[in-house]
């Protein structure tokens, strides 16, 4: 990442705990800023997922 530009702010959501923690610690080795969390928590109606989104510009 060029680091004269702003850091980019990742989601990772999925249900595998493992998955999100590889992804998560190889994302921020590469200087992202990361927000994770799991599919339980969005479907218990837990999450805040989009609480970020309205302040961000997705990429995808």
């Amino acid at each position: 990442m060029n680091q004269s530009t702003k850091p980019s702010v990742i989601a990772v959501i999925n249900s595998n705990d493992d998955l999100v923690r590889i992804v998560r610690e190889m994302l921020e080795d590469e200087g992202y800023t990361i927000a994770t969390m799991h599919m339980s928590e969005i479907r218990k109606g837990e999450g805040v997922c989009c609480a970020f989104w309205p302040t961000t510009t997705p990429l995808c």
